[in-house]
């Protein structure tokens, strides 16, 4: 079957405002998705799905030959990523099967090597692949209120110190292969799914204004610094 890269890319924002066109280091945060894309040479077509004129014409300067323009319906706060999919396939593969990679274009840090891994996984195992990374708090210490009291989420554990915790993960978002079958059914993956563990670093999604920063600084810190970066013009 045909692979096909979906990057799913509204132009409003209520945590980060236009955050998918913010510059980051030195470019628009979009590009990020769509250059790791293009350069894992895994799809056969990039697709960037979004109702913005302006990320159009970005996602064409860096080398989307037909992004597609999504209904307003499509591109609310409360639209869902599966209809958003369903809407890519439905125009572009209604008669055909294809694999699906979502990339979505808050997880700048997440590279082709990442890409072209996942989807190894992919072919080996034939089931959907979710990247994931060890989740930043681990069950164990997690507690919750009740009738006014701290009591823990999880029963009582005999291991008392952190390095003994067995590793939790966590869904990153930066990274979900599927087939058109599922998406058809209204569902992006099945219950088993085939992890693939991507670290903390390349796992940082950008939601508000504290992981843009972190994400400049960690690219920064990777020799990636193109520009000057100032928080105060995207607060």
């Amino acid at each position: 079957m045909k692979t096909i890269a979906i990057i799913p890319a509204r132009g409003g924002s209520k945590g980060l405002k236009n955050k998918n066109i913010l510059q980051l280091n030195g470019k628009p945060m979009i590009a990020y998705t769509i250059e790791a894309a293009f350069k894992s040479t895994v799809p056969d077509e990039v697709i960037v799905s979004t109702d913005s004129e302006q990320i159009l014409n970005i996602a064409k300067q860096y080398g989307v030959d037909s992004p597609l323009r999504r209904p307003t319906h499509l591109a609310e706060d409360t639209t869902s990523t599966i209809e958003v999919i369903q809407h890519v396939i439905a125009e572009r593969y209604a008669n055909e099967s294809v694999n699906v990679i979502l990339l979505q274009p808050t997880s700048p840090l997440r590279t082709a090597r990442h890409i072209q891994e996942a989807y190894q996984i992919y072919l080996e195992r034939g089931i959907p692949v979710l990247s994931i990374s060890e989740a930043d708090t681990h069950p164990i210490l997690m507690r919750e209120i009740k009738n006014g009291f701290i009591v823990p989420f999880l029963p009582a554990s005999s291991l008392n110190r952190r390095q003994d915790y067995p590793p939790y993960y966590q869904l990153n978002g930066a990274i979900y292969i599927t087939d058109s079958s599922y998406i058809k059914a209204g569902r992006l993956y099945k219950d088993l799914s085939a992890p693939y563990v991507m670290d903390k670093e390349s796992s940082i999604d950008i939601d508000d204004i504290y992981d843009f920063m972190l994400a400049s600084y960690v690219m920064e810190k990777r020799g990636e610094k193109n520009d000057k970066y100032r928080p105060e013009d995207h607060l």
